[in-house]
């Protein structure tokens, strides 16, 4: 990797994306309680998670999808027609649109500009999801033009849709009803509705066995437009469409408002972004942060597939709500998951289905004091530690003895958990019976979790008015830990951490180069010794670093898998063995910019990896978000979740590091 030397570092501006480079780019607009509506730019259903209307019925899980997506083109009775979208034809097959939107933006709502052929004007079309009311608003606008177009609309429906002959009714899907309502009248045009058609799921030929689905479409509806006009279409799971379409106004104009006050106050220092740039990273960070069915707030993992995460949500936590200002949302986050506690730990899925939290995790609960530290250092909330004081001490206690999952402290200070069979840590992958990193025993971030629990908790308890004794025992146990780990895990020959010892039993060791040897950089209070921590960094850059995030295995590694494709169990297997991960690089670049003066080859290189960040956020992917995984080989091309909750809050801390003229490192935030 090249190098950019902080003082000539220019500010980043959004790229302009040509417009075929559009189409196969990707959206998201979120509302707030799990559903959302999602697509490709050009319109062409891509991904079976593709859809105009998905409706939580249990805020945040239990989520249905009503529609799916929506034909559009430029229509006049007699006359050959031009699409605006990706059409579909008989076959299943997508074509491009014969009229390519000269742009498109993500922020602050999903909107396409076409300019129309023979100088008719310009069509703007927006989209946006009404806030906690599971209604998607489509708006559209016709300016510069002398006359009125008509557009053709079918909607596309999923192949769980069944039909529904009332007025305003599109379909209903799991007893769920879908309906429609325009601020114009919606005349036919003729063409039948169709289907179902076997379709082909572009985005998923890499990574599924079988990536057909059916699809049927709607009646074809007919609206004009007069210039200068303004025209909304209502989808929308509330029983009255034409009372959320009354409401559609007031509803953008208070969104646009909300939105428009999103920022990130530590990044306002930062030299790379504008105003714009830092509102539009507020926005990405505001999509996981949804209203649970009990009015407790929670963060989703990623859409469009996951839901709230015990593990992921206290990683990205601090990025999301603190760093943008968000105490009230941090606090009720962390309520819900403390009043969840079990046995020392935090549940780590709730699941779609409305049963008994899992516990299958040993890092959500050691991840979650650093979040509640966090919190209370930046918020002053004093009252919300001393409320769940005990209860912090409890879950201390319950590791020192042993709880759910084999998790214990055994008699070297070290932290160990699970047995052969299970995933405790973030690296879960079991398909089949199959385990492709097993990491069961001690696994080396967990004793950096561990160690920065024990003086987090020795930091606070004298001011909690506990003895002066007990403080001392939180430091003597973080003192045994970290003598322990550094006779046991460091490999010097190689100059890096092992990524887990006693996997199999007193002795067994997997030297394999992992990121895990780095978390430790992303705590305040870091395990690592003083002397090793320029040659993990080294090590970490040199095997590890991409501009997208770390590789989650080096390279030469038996199991190294370059690219994340196949069926399920091939990537199932290359997830955790290769697969890059931007969440990664939080602790990575705290551990640079704490460590700025020992290694500063790598300090030169942070502008160019936040740079890299943002070309990513703005113009890979979905735009406007980042990417879950990547693969481990260049180009490294997004993967998985399209929008990821830890991906982009380390974006987030990843641009409060900012290197000055003396390659010194400011810290912005935290």
């Amino acid at each position: 990797m090249t190098t950019i030397s902080a003082a000539q570092t220019p500010a980043y501006r959004l790229p302009d994306l040509e417009p075929k480079a559009l189409l196969d780019k990707e959206w998201l607009e979120p509302d707030g309680s799990g559903g959302f509506a999602c697509g490709c730019v050009d319109g062409q259903v891509r991904r079976f998670w593709h859809g105009l209307l998905w409706v939580s019925r249990k805020p945040p899980t239990d989520r249905v999808r009503l529609v799916t997506g929506m034909e559009e083109r430029l229509w006049k009775e007699g006359q050959a027609n031009l699409s605006l979208s990706a059409t579909c034809d008989a076959d299943g097959k997508w074509h491009a649109p014969d009229v390519m939107p000269v742009a498109f933006r993500p922020r602050p709502f999903a909107t396409w500009e076409w300019v129309l052929p023979d100088g008719r004007g310009t069509l703007t079309k927006s989209l946006m999801m009404r806030r906690f009311h599971g209604t998607t608003i489509v708006r559209y606008e016709l300016t510069d033009a002398s006359a009125p177009v008509q557009l053709a609309l079918r909607l596309i429906l999923p192949e769980e849709a069944t039909g529904a002959p009332e007025s305003g009714v599109v379909t209903r899907v799991e007893g769920m009803t879908a309906r429609v309502a325009c601020s114009v009248p919606l005349l036919p045009s003729g063409r039948a509705g169709a289907g179902p058609l076997e379709v082909e799921h572009e985005t998923e030929k890499e990574c599924e066995a079988d990536p057909l689905g059916k699809l049927y479409f709607a009646p074809e509806s007919v609206l004009e437009i007069q210039p200068g006009e303004v025209v909304d279409l209502v989808l929308t799971a509330a029983e009255d469409a034409r009372t959320q379409l009354h409401m559609a106004e007031t509803a953008r104009r208070e969104e646009l408002t909300r939105r428009d006050d999103l920022d990130i106050p530590c990044l306002r220092q930062n030299p790379l972004l504008d105003d714009a740039e830092r509102n539009s990273l507020a926005i990405a960070a505001d999509q996981f942060i949804v209203r649970r069915h009990d009015g407790r707030f929670t963060i989703m993992a990623g859409y469009p597939w996951f839901t709230d995460w015990g593990r992921d949500t206290m990683i990205s936590l601090p990025g999301l709500t603190l760093a943008t200002g968000r105490m009230g949302d941090a606090r009720s986050i962390l309520d819900h998951f403390l009043n969840h506690v079990q046995d020392g730990l935090i549940p780590n899925l709730f699941p779609e289905a409305g049963t008994e939290p899992q516990f299958n995790t040993i890092d959500a609960t050691l991840w979650l004091f650093e979040a509640v530290f966090q919190y209370v250092a930046q918020s002053g909330d004093r009252d919300f530690l001393e409320h769940y004081w005990d209860r912090l001490r409890a879950i201390i206690k319950h590791h020192e003895v042993g709880t759910k999952q084999n998790i214990h402290l055994d008699a070297d200070g070290l932290i160990a958990g699970g047995t052969t069979g299970s995933q405790l840590t973030w690296m879960d992958v079991k398909v089949n019976g199959e385990i492709p990193t097993p990491r069961h025993g001690k696994a080396v971030e967990i004793q950096g979790l561990w160690f920065n629990a024990l003086h987090r908790m020795g930091e606070h308890e004298v001011d909690m008015g506990a003895p002066a004794v007990l403080s001392a025992h939180w430091r003597l146990q973080a003192e045994r830990c970290q003598t322990a780990f550094s006779t046991r895990f460091f490999i010097g020959d190689r100059m890096h951490f092992a990524d887990v010892v006693d996997r199999d039993g007193a002795g067994q060791r997997d030297d394999a180069i992992r990121p895990n040897m780095a978390l430790p950089f992303g705590l305040p209070w870091n395990i690592i010794p003083n002397v090793r921590r320029a040659s993990i960094l080294r090590a970490t850059a040199k095997e590890l670093l991409t501009p997208r995030g770390l590789r989650s295995l080096a390279p030469g590694s038996s199991k190294y898998a370059p690219i994340y494709r196949g069926d399920r169990l091939a990537r199932d297997r290359a997830y955790h063995n290769g697969t890059v991960w931007m969440w990664l690089i939080a602790p990575y670049l705290r551990g640079v910019a704490f460590e700025a003066r020992l290694v500063p080859e790598l300090t030169d290189q942070v502008p160019e990896i936040q740079r890299g960040l943002l070309d990513h956020v703005f113009t890979e992917g979905c735009l406007g978000s980042a990417s879950e995984i990547f693969d481990a080989d260049a180009p490294h091309k997004p993967r998985g979740c399209f929008a990821q909750a830890w991906s982009v809050a380390a974006v987030i801390e990843a641009l409060s590091y900012v290197v000055t003229p003396s390659r010194e490192v400011e810290m912005l935030w935290r």
